[in-house]
Formats: C-alpha cells, structure tokens, sequence
C-alpha cells in the first residue's frame, strides 16, 4: 500500500505549519467555505490557502474548462491566501496545486463545506467530490466535507460548528501524511448530520445506492427553474407565470428538473448512518468505491480520532449558576451522563457556594499561598519546590527572545536530562565510544559538552568577550544562574539571558555535527553563529529597540 509524503513549504516562519488548500463548489463567498477557512485560520495551527469558483457551480460533477483560459482573482480573507477562479471546482483543485498560483503544493486538499449531504450515487454528480476526487487524481490527499443542510432546520452558525467537528479528522489526517502511514489509494468523503452538535460520532462507512430520483418538466418560461441546494436537495425558486401566457415557441422548448421520490438503500450505507446522526467517512477511490487495504487501514485508525468533536459541544453547560445576595446559586439546565460528572458538578457546587463576594478590587487567593494574591511566578516556583525539592530552579524563566525547543532544551539541560553518552548509558544504552568528540579525553556529559571541553570553553570565551564579561563556570547551572543575576538594567539582562540560550544551543549543535555528519567548527566561526543567531531572535521575537547586532 502506497503513503503520502508530508510537503513543506520553506517561506518564512510558517515551514513548520502545513499546508491546508480548501475549494468547494458552492462558490468562494458560501458560508461553508467562509465557516471552514475561518476555524482553520483560528486554530493558527496552518497556513491556508483559497482557490474556489467564483460563483455556484453546484452538480457540475468531474467537468473541466478547456476550450478558454481562467480568470483568477484575488479575494480578501482574513488569515488566508485566496483567489476566486472562473471555472469549476475540478478546475480550481487543478489550479491551486499546480504551482502556478501559489508556491507549492499544499499538504492537503479540503472541498467543502458543501450546503447539502453527498452520499450514495450523488457523489457522482456532486462538484465538492470532485474538488477532492482531483487532488487525488494528482498524487495529494484530499478530503470532500459536506454538511446535511435541511431547510427551516438548520442554520448558518451551523456551517462552523460542522468545521470545529471536522478539526480533530483533519489534525489525524496530517499526523498520518507526516509519518507517511496515510493510503495512498484513497480520499476520504466526509458527511456532517443536520443536528451536528449533538452527533454520535465519526462512522466509518461505505458509498451506498441512495439517490433522488429525478423527472422533467416543461415550464414557460426560465423564471421557472429550480435552485440546486445541492446534489441530494433541490428547493422550488420558481417565479409564478402569466397564466395567460401558456404558449411554448415551437423553436424552443423549456423544462426543468422536479424531484419524484428516491431510493434509499438500507444497511450500514453512508446516508443510514448520517441519518441516524453520525459524521460518516467514506473511502472513495477514482471509481468511487476505495480498494479492501485502504477501507480497513481507516477501520483501525477511524476510531483512534476523538468521538466527540466539537468545541462548541464541549462548551454546553451542565449547570447554569447566578449570583444571589452576594453568593453563588446554581442549578441543572441540562442532564449530565454519568456519576463521575455528577459528583465533579456538586464539588463546584460546593466550593462556589462557600465564595463571598468583596467589595474592593478583584483579587485572586489560593492555597499555595493564602497570604498572597495569585500569580504566576508563585505558583510556578511552588511547582518547582514540589517536583524538585533538592534543586534550585527558582532562577531558571522561560525566555520568550528564544524558541521553544531551545527553552525546552536548556531546562532538560539543567536537569541533566540532555541524550550525552553518560545520560544514554544510565538509562542502559550500550554506546561504543564515551569520550568527548572535541577534548576526546573527557567522558561526554552535559557540563563537559555545554561548560568545561576545551571547545566550549573557547567559545563561550570569545562571545563573552564581545559582551565584555570575563568569567569561568563549572556546570550549566552555574552559567545560567549568572546570567539571572548580571546587571541592573531588565533590557540587557534579557538580552544577556538569550545569548546565553544561544550559546548552549550552538554548542549542542556543533556536537551532533561532529558526531553524527563528521564536521569540525572552528570556535571563531561558532562564535560568530551565536551572534547572529542571538540576534535574529532578538529581531524577529523582541519587542524592538535592537537597531544593529553592534548594538
């Protein structure tokens, strides 16, 4: 069975998002689109692309433009790159993944969100399958999404709820196209129930034989036509006619589609199970039904994604509470599921009900410490004192001028916890070598790779230099508790902070240079790096006030 590769894009800082494209067929201004592109663009999770037809193209099915070029025209999206295309839905997948609009190929391809179910013989005609259908056609995963729109029912808040639902699909779906375990024989059809907050769950299922039969009839005028909602619904727009006016040119006859009835297979099919309030998946392959490996690879993993989905849902109260005489009063609005929930709403209860309202300012108190109002930096050194009680942390912050992972790094650092030779070994990994790739005669630890080899020390010598520091260390806690405590001025000693980050990471990764690619760096040239490291980051995540890296 084939996999998907993951594509990045190199633009910028968003190379570590994937990349989302979503078309559909109702047009680039219907609100399933606007609903889908808007919560993606929330979760600041992705970088999302838009290349949607400018106008409906509802029940168009597989068609493409060929005998004239597209327009393609810029459209405002808040968060999102997007182009409203002159053509059809397969027409804008085509476009938007062939470089020719945007930069590269996104990572996956979402059609939808469709004002109407697609399921049974309807995803033949149905153009929000074939925005999918075309991706796969072309080598990327894709997904179809659409929801059971029902007249007088549902409504358009209804169109954000079903892409909040839809949001732990598509995170699995690209945690699977990033460890290259998604099918490639396949893409997925999605159909969302018309009461989707209250859904049962994700279900997965197979392309049934439902369709709605259609019939002709022969009316007097255009006016008369029906409005497509979808390629499951169609909801009468006809203008009443001049009854006087009954004749038919004998040049030209007019007749429109009228619905007479349906068929609706029964069994665990795709439109059952949306009816029975499921969010069904449907494996589909160029032919509609997917190949036996990619359905039971989606058999195993379906279940593994979250049965409830949307954040909205998780919102629903359990008990609803005011304020009476200065006190909390509460009581149930809805049923709750079982005892554990019942016993957890009854100790909110409890604790709301022993709250008294002050008149003064707004303050926090808490346990750890009643004396004191809440704060963070309270609390977090309490975390500290209780996780490690025989180790000092309380000068160790989180630096926000460095990445994360270079945060995380220095505090698995000070811990002692960073994979050298001597932490592997005690954890019972057999290493063939155990000295120091730069001093070679001392054992590689974390204080030999980051404070006292030869290399390290070189380094460290030359960047402090140029910040005119002249000092010596004995282990990283020694480095950074110097550095908590250098200067008076909060600006420099922020600055101090994150050139201390960067030079521990600079020196970690010249180890795993020298160890695992063969490269030696000189320690001039390393010094360097961390200069400009330093300051990029200073550049890029300061608040501002660095002009020049001399400065």
């Amino acid at each position: 069975m084939g996999r998907w590769v993951l594509r990045r894009s190199d633009i910028g800082g968003e190379s570590d998002r994937p990349t989302i494209m979503v078309t559909n067929d109702d047009g680039i201004d219907a609100p399933g689109l606007q609903a889908l592109v808007r919560v993606l663009v929330s979760t600041n999770r992705y970088r999302v692309w838009v290349c949607a037809p400018d106008s409906e193209k509802s029940a168009v099915s597989h068609s493409i433009t060929w005998r004239h070029p597209l327009s393609a025209k810029r459209i405002d999206i808040n968060g999102a790159t997007a182009f409203a295309v002159s053509g059809t839905p397969a027409d804008c997948t085509s476009l938007g993944i062939s470089k020719a609009l945007f930069s590269s190929e996104p990572d996956l391809v979402l059609s939808g969100i469709n004002m109407g179910s697609n399921c049974g013989y309807h995803i033949v005609y149905s153009g929000t399958v074939a925005g999918a259908r075309e991706a796969f056609f072309n080598g990327l995963p894709s997904v179809s999404i659409s929801y059971d729109w029902v007249g007088g029912t549902s409504s358009i808040n209804d169109f954000t709820l079903a892409a909040e639902a839809c949001l732990p699909l598509i995170s699995s779906i690209l945690v699977e196209i990033k460890n290259k375990t998604f099918p490639q024989k396949c893409f997925l059809n999605v159909d969302l129930p018309t009461n989707v907050l209250n859904n049962k769950g994700y279900k997965l299922t197979k392309q049934g034989k439902s369709i709605v039969k259609m019939g002709w009839k022969q009316v007097s005028s255009d006016a008369q036509g029906a409005q497509m909602l979808s390629t499951m619904t169609m909801e009468s727009n006809s203008v009443a006619s001049n009854p006087e006016d009954n004749s038919v040119s004998q040049e030209q006859l007019l007749f429109k589609r009228e619905v007479r009835g349906g068929h609706v297979e029964e069994g665990e099919t795709d439109y059952c199970y949306l009816k029975q309030g499921y969010i069904t998946v449907t494996t589909l392959g160029a032919l509609s039904h997917a190949d036996n490996d990619s359905h039971t690879f989606f058999k195993e993993w379906l279940p593994m994604v979250a049965d409830r989905t949307s954040p909205s849902a998780l919102k629903k109260c359990t008990v609803a509470y005011r304020i009476v005489n200065g006190q909390f009063e509460g009581h149930w609005k809805s049923q709750v599921e079982n005892e554990g929930d019942v016993n957890n709403v009854n100790n909110l209860i409890r604790d709301l009900s022993e709250v008294r309202l002050a008149q003064g300012e707004d303050q926090w108190k808490y346990v750890v410490d009643i004396t004191s109002p809440f704060t963070v930096g309270t609390l977090r050194k309490k975390l500290d004192q209780l996780l490690y009680p025989n180790r000092v942390l309380t000068w160790f912050r989180w630096n926000k001028v460095s990445p994360s992972k270079v945060n995380c790094f220095i505090w698995r650092a000070i811990q002692k916890k960073i994979p050298s030779v001597v932490t592997l070994r005690n954890r019972g990994v057999d290493i063939e070598h155990d000295n120091c790739g730069a001093c070679i005669n001392e054992i590689e630890c974390s204080d030999d790779i980051l404070i006292s080899c030869h290399f390290a020390c070189e380094v460290r010598k030359q960047v402090f230099k140029w910040c005119g520091i002249q000092q010596n260390f004995a282990s990283v806690t020694d480095l950074l508790s110097f550095a908590a405590n250098w200067g008076r001025c909060p600006k420099k000693q922020k600055i101090f902070i994150s050139i201390c980050h960067g030079l521990i990471w600079n020196l970690w990764k010249n180890r795993n240079n020298r160890m695992f690619n063969k490269v030696f760096i000189n320690p001039t040239l390393s010094s360097g790096t961390v200069k400009s490291l330093v300051f990029f980051w200073l550049k890029c995540r300061g608040k501002g006030g660095i002009c020049s890296q001399n400065e």
